[in-house]
């Protein structure tokens, strides 16, 4: 028995060196295979987008598609592996990349395989990289805005690309991109002659504004335009055209001066008109200028407050009656045996409250004559309505601001201020007196005077 356990114990010290040495040997073996495997990462991008689809190798074999992020993760990977990708139409800036130990994330930027022309024209000559461009994966458009341009948008075809002043374009094919600006015309260059206004066409104007001293007129689309009617001999004026568009005006101006024509001489130009001869006169609510004339002149110009108001050769009427005239006429009337025509016209819708400037130029072939007056246009006020007396109070309605008159006998005994009512008790009154109240205002003909009997 002793003898077969020495036997057994021999045994196991003879191959205890064994079993160490493979378990030393294992222990290596496991070591090494975890020290050389990696975790790579890595992002792939067209320019600053992610590419998706794109197959990644390693060492030939297929090992991923990248997502919509362009990211593709790698586990078991080895130093020395080598990494390629592929996808239709693009190549890679590191293809057959081969892993070191210290790669663990990979950017991976993706090229058009065959690059596409953008070719870039735009209508404002300052705007810069016009041309064809060769593009491997995009183009950064940028627009030159300035003080004489406004940039609306790029444009393929008649389709707005993108309206940002700054753009990055990612070409699918070979493209014409169209960059839009509205464009500041030139300020036009004016001449004058006869009252015709005339200038240059200017590019890129939509239309053409006029103003005269300051003040808007028209707005025209022709490079001409008659100012005569807006100006008056002796007279000068600030004339200025601004050439428009959606977003710009550009002005010229001019100054002119309307020298006064000198008429030629005629043998008695009394005989043409008389300052005597002018006139206006009121007929109910109507007022009418009233001048006369030489027969044989041809028409007349009349302005009121030296605005052009009315222009007229006339119409014959057999004789003046006021009453039924709506507009202007004339007659043939006899002065001291010389015949004039005595012509009137309606100008109530025109005129002011007070003082009108009036002034009427005659036209008898090449002599011309002026004449002028001043009048006073004053429209008569409405009575007061409904007066009643009640406890020594006068009452009356008026429907708008006035001064009002009381009279007792027809004498004044006092003025009222925007009021309605007067209080005349402290007045010797006496049965059958009689109270009268008149409207009153300045540049107004005083109302028809409201009576009203006195019962004690």
């Amino acid at each position: 028995m002793k003898l077969l356990v020495l036997i057994f114990i021999l045994l196991i010290l003879c191959f205890l060196p064994i079993l160490l040495c493979a378990c030393n040997d294992s222990d290596n073996i496991s070591s090494e295979k975890t020290a050389d495997e990696l975790f790579v990462s890595g992002k792939i991008t067209f320019g600053d987008l992610p590419l998706a689809n794109v197959y990644v190798f390693v060492n030939g074999s297929l090992r991923y598609q990248t997502d919509d992020t362009g990211t593709f993760y790698l586990d078991s990977i080895n130093v020395k592996d080598i990494l390629s990708f592929s996808a239709d139409g693009y190549t890679f800036s590191c293809n057959s990349l081969e892993i070191t130990e210290s790669d663990s994330f990979i950017t991976v930027f993706a090229y058009l395989f065959e690059p596409y022309t953008v070719t870039v024209s735009s209508n404002n000559p300052a705007h810069q990289n016009t041309g064809a461009h060769q593009v491997y994966d995009c183009i950064d458009l940028t627009a030159s805005e300035n003080d004489d341009s406004v940039f609306l948008g790029w444009y393929i075809g008649g389709s707005l690309l993108s309206d940002r002043k700054s753009f990055r374009y990612y070409p699918s094919a070979d493209t014409s991109v169209y960059a839009k600006y509205v464009l500041a015309p030139l300020a036009p260059v004016l001449t004058f002659s006869d009252g015709i206004l005339s200038w240059d066409i200017c590019e890129n104007a939509l239309g053409y504004e006029i103003y005269v001293d300051g003040t808007y007129i028209e707005t025209v689309f022709a490079s001409s335009y008659d100012i005569s009617h807006l100006l008056k001999e002796g007279n000068s004026y600030m004339i200025e055209v601004a050439a428009i568009n959606e977003c710009f005006s550009r002005t010229g101006s001019i100054s002119v001066e309307i020298p006064v024509a000198e008429p030629p001489a005629v043998d008695n130009p009394e005989e043409i008109f008389s300052n005597e001869f002018l006139s206006a006169s009121a007929i109910g609510d109507e007022c009418f200028c009233i001048f006369y004339a030489r027969s044989n002149v041809e028409y007349f110009e009349l302005y009121l407050n030296d605005t052009f108001f009315f222009t007229s050769d006339i119409v014959s009427v057999p004789d003046i009656n006021l009453d039924k005239c709506e507009t202007a006429g004339k007659t043939t009337v006899l002065i001291d045996n010389k015949e004039y025509y005595c012509i009137f016209v309606n100008v109530s819708s025109f005129l002011y409250t007070g003082y009108n400037y009036l002034s009427v130029i005659l036209y008898d072939n090449a002599y011309i004559a002026e004449i002028y007056t001043f009048f006073v246009y004053e429209p008569k006020l409405d009575a007061p309505e409904s007066v009643y007396i009640s406890d020594g109070v006068l009452y009356w309605e008026y429907a708008s601001s006035a001064n009002f008159e009381i009279y007792l006998n027809n004498a004044l005994v006092a003025v009222v201020s925007d009021s309605r009512f007067y209080d005349f008790s402290s007045l010797p009154i006496t049965e059958n007196d009689v109270i009268q109240i008149v409207a009153t205002k300045d540049g107004y003909t005083s109302s028809d005077p409201v009576q009203i009997s006195v019962t004690p």
